[in-house]
């Protein structure tokens, strides 16, 4: 994607793409381009669908500029919402077809992977996310707790970590509007599950929960542990933040600390930094809520959905591998970020596809092919 990434990263992180940037940069590079959802038009698209951005555009010229990149928008007069929805739809439901062709590479045409997502509720009605949803303890959500708007924690993380494939299923466990009463019992009963991945976009911090979910955690060592680093401006490991009061800070081999990046590819304001922090994913997306509906999901709960999605990626073309294995993969295949938390410190930042290619490589090696045919069978076209 190249410089033009930058530009629509740099313009989403500004609140602003002016008119000299449009016209002279953005719009000339798109209209080179084949129509199509790719990755400089999907980043187009998302600062569209960002209220906040200030775009000096005419309303007609995003309105078929949408349309010709495969998402129709009937009406381009306020046409905000049905941007979101639209991408929100896309980027929960559509099919990487680069996951596909690789699980043929590698010979697991019928891969699945089963992942337990621990949260507060579920909306098992979701049109886009309910097909995905197998089993566990989903809970409903009560309807005088919640009123119209209420976008639900749980159904906005279930729409990242399944996102780009059918083949992650998703077993929901809820602990309702409680984490320090119910989440210890949602968890016991998730970890009672076939389930090889836990997505855990939550804070733990009080000692005692803290114990009892080190203790669970280092009892399940074949199975990976996705954890949010945490929203707060502070270290992690430090202050109030170290092992024995708050879960992220635990070091274990198969627990994944996930920061959260924002659209400079720099730490995202008002969540946790610090060398505990395996990787950063994106710290927000468009991704569905309650109701059937669609909207922002942010923070390092929505980063920690996309590492396990990542991480579900890898295991179905790599099922082999260690947590501890998978951690250190997606850590190394993704880009380095100097001075990632402004104060010195690099981090890498998720990157799917490399490291989707990664695993595939190294199961092909030990399948026995040689190395540079197994570069040259998994490379990009």
């Amino acid at each position: 994607m190249g410089h033009l990434s930058e530009i629509l990263r740099q313009a989403r992180h500004d609140k602003r793409l002016s008119r000299d940037t449009w016209e002279g940069k953005v719009r000339p590079a798109l209209d080179a381009e084949a129509p199509g959802a790719n990755g400089d038009r999907r980043l187009l698209l998302d600062l569209f669908a960002d209220d906040s951005v200030v775009i000096d555009d005419p309303g007609s010229v995003r309105w078929s500029l949408l349309n010709r990149g495969g998402y129709p928008v009937p009406d381009h007069r306020g046409f905000g919402s049905q941007i979101a929805a639209r991408i929100a739809h896309n980027n929960v439901s559509e099919i990487d077809p680069r996951l596909e062709e690789l699980l043929a590479i590698v010979g697991r045409p019928n891969a699945q992977v089963r992942l337990a997502i621990v949260d507060s509720f579920f909306d098992m009605d979701h049109p886009v996310i309910a097909a995905r949803f197998e089993g566990g303890k989903p809970g409903r959500i009560p309807e005088h707790d919640h009123p119209p708007g209420y976008r639900g924690h749980g159904t906005s993380n279930a729409g990242v970590v399944g996102s780009g494939t059918k083949r992650i299923r998703c077993l929901p466990y809820s602990f309702g509007n409680s984490v320090s009463n119910n989440a210890a019992f949602a968890f016991g009963d998730a970890l009672g599950s076939d389930a090889c991945l836990f997505n855990l976009s939550f804070g733990i911090d009080d000692p005692k929960g803290v114990e009892h979910f080190v203790e669970l955690i280092s009892m399940n060592p074949d199975r990976l542990f996705v954890v949010a680093a945490g929203n707060d401006e502070g270290g992690l490991g430090e202050g109030d933040k170290t092992a024995d009061k708050f879960l992220a800070a635990n070091d274990l081999p198969n627990l994944l600390q996930a920061g959260a990046y924002a659209a400079d590819n720099k730490r995202m304001g008002h969540t946790v930094w610090g060398d505990l922090i395996d990787l950063a994913g994106p710290g927000e997306a468009l991704t569905t809520c309650v109701g059937g509906t669609f909207g922002m999901g942010s923070h390092t709960s929505i980063a920690a959905s996309f590492s396990s999605n990542a991480a579900g990626r890898v295991f179905l073309i790599d099922p082999d591998l260690k947590p501890a294995e998978v951690i250190a993969l997606l850590a190394a295949s993704g880009k380095q970020i100097e001075d990632w938390d402004r104060r010195g410190r690099a981090k890498p930042i998720l990157d799917v596809d490399r490291a989707m290619e990664a695993a595939a490589i190294g199961r092909l090696m030990r399948m026995g092919i040689p190395r540079l045919d197994a570069e040259a069978r998994v490379s990009p076209r």
